[in-house]
């Protein structure tokens, strides 16, 4: 199904975060260093992540359109995803349980959430989206490790 206008900007952040878990998940594969994969989680938490989790919570998990139980699900995998985040030093296997909660949740949005959206979701409301969402400004974290 083609993405909805108003989601495509969310949707492109979507990809980078599926990058940024690839990266993550290589990094660890490779042994790099606990204290580089907390550096390079908590650099993407901070330039990227967080916005883009609390422009979801604020403008499209508040919707009445989205089913209650995708609400429910979303919500508890952001609460479990800044629980680590915010942890002082992260596991490495920590590090990969977060990869993979985050990889599953944004496929699970784009899959389930954004197919509801746009199923059910007026055409005013999701050009809103668009209208308040800012792209968030992402740059690629120098010393990239995964490589």
């Amino acid at each position: 199904m083609k993405r909805h206008q108003g989601l495509q900007e969310i949707s492109k952040e979507h990809r980078v975060i599926l990058s940024f878990c690839l990266d993550l998940k290589k990094g660890i594969k490779n042994d790099v260093s606990a204290q580089k994969i907390n550096a390079y989680i908590k650099w993407f938490w901070e330039a990227f992540l967080e916005a883009h989790i609390l422009f979801e919570e604020k403008r499209i998990y508040s919707l009445s359109t989205i089913h209650e139980t995708f609400k429910t699900q979303a919500l508890k995998e952001h609460s479990t995803l800044k629980s680590i985040v915010l942890q002082n030093q992260i596991k490495i296997d920590e590090a990969g349980q977060f990869a993979d909660i985050l990889e599953k949740h944004i496929r699970f949005e784009e899959r389930h959430v954004f197919k509801d959206l746009q199923k059910y979701t007026s055409e005013e409301i999701l050009l809103k989206l668009k209208d308040n969402h800012s792209r968030i400004n992402f740059c690629i974290v120098p010393g990239a490790f995964w490589k």
